[in-house]
């Protein structure tokens, strides 16, 4: 009798545990999704809060998704005249999918107020994590081709596009093989929609932050900023250098001291760069411009991962603009780009006579 009543309380105790266990995951769980009940919130009828959620990711998705596709046809149209171009239309490509994956699909998600299934969800995982690693190895890849373009622009020039295809294509490869391994790793977690929490949630959030994933996120984005940081400094520092050799020479040789001040004027960090590839070193502005966004958005992802649905909406807003930045940039900085995008326009649209010439603002950089 007493040998039962022990194995009752044996039972009893484990049960006890793991209702504990259980009840800690969900209060982790809950942490992410800022106390809401998942199945109030689904059972209730669309409030402000989520019309403003939802609508805004959608309606980035809609002004920035065809703006890329009309960008990635400009960057490929033009990249017989500008080499770098293709890379950055590979970078483009990529973006778009993560324009869908942060902002068309979860605000979708959040007006229509549906559920994610939960068969699938390690697989899509492994899919998010390969458009967000090679839009990394873009950022690197993008920063060495600026590098080269300074520093070797007669080889950088002399480059065939199967290179540059391959060299692209070897930024998805990389990406999948690494979430590959990062699949089979112990401490994997996977994150899936939830539309109740404006974004994106762990399965195992205390896992997530404790087990070494987040860790490795952290690591991967460190290593990626130290190398694309220190190629655009070195890039750079070799771009004022070349002009400051170019200006000396040029005051030295071919002005005197009557006109040298008219023509020192007008002078800039790119004049002492040949005309043909002006463009190729001009286009160094936009891209450190998009790794400043990225950097951005690294640190907030890692203090906010845990603060409230407000925050985790923010961090796909800020992964939307993200991928956004390359084609508003390019728009702004490159005269190429802006010019490629007009004749596209009117071209699509028939909104003039194709004979007109188009001005191209230029915008001093």
């Amino acid at each position: 009798m007493n040998r039962h009543e022990n194995n009752n309380n044996y039972y009893n105790y484990n049960n006890y545990n793991n209702n504990n266990s259980n009840c800690t995951r969900q209060r982790s769980h809950e942490m992410v999704s800022s106390d809401v009940t998942l199945d109030n919130w689904y059972s209730k009828p669309l409030n402000m809060d989520d019309i403003i959620a939802g609508g805004t990711l959608i309606l980035l998705a809609m002004i920035f998704l065809p703006v890329s596709v009309i960008i990635s046809f400009v960057l490929h149209r033009e990249s017989h005249v500008i080499t770098g171009f293709l890379y950055l239309f590979s970078a483009s490509i990529n973006n778009m999918f993560l324009l869908i994956n942060y902002a068309l699909c979860p605000g979708m998600l959040i007006i229509l107020k549906k559920r994610t299934p939960t068969y699938g969800r390690r697989l899509y995982q492994i899919y998010l994590d390969t458009a967000w690693f090679s839009m990394c190895y873009h950022t690197l890849l993008v920063a060495w081709t600026r590098y080269v373009a300074i520093c070797r622009p007669c080889q950088f020039r002399k480059q065939r596009n199967s290179t540059i295809y391959i060299s692209c294509f070897m930024c998805y490869v990389i990406a999948f093989v690494q979430s590959m391994i990062a699949y089979f790793q112990p401490w994997y977690v996977t994150f899936y929609y939830e539309a109740s929490a404006y974004g994106m949630v762990a399965e195992d959030i205390q896992l997530y932050l404790e087990g070494g994933k987040s860790q490795f996120f952290v690591i991967f984005h460190l290593l990626i900023f130290i190398g694309t940081f220190s190629l655009y400094s070195y890039a750079i520092f070799l771009l004022f250098k070349c002009n400051r050799q170019a200006r000396n020479s040029f005051v030295t040789i071919n002005t005197c001291n009557t006109t040298r001040p008219k023509i020192m004027q007008h002078w800039n960090i790119f004049a002492g760069i040949s005309t043909s590839m002006r463009a190729e070193t001009k286009l160094i502005l936009p891209c450190i411009c998009n790794a400043i966004i990225f950097l951005i958005g690294q640190v907030v992802i890692t203090i906010g991962i845990s603060e409230g649905r407000w925050t985790i909406w923010l961090i796909l807003v800020l992964f939307t603009l993200t991928a956004s930045t390359d084609s508003v940039t390019l728009l702004i900085f490159s005269g190429t780009v802006r010019k490629g995008t007009l004749i596209m326009l009117r071209d699509l649209f028939c909104c003039c006579n194709k004979k007109t010439n188009v001005v191209v603002i230029k915008v001093n950089c």
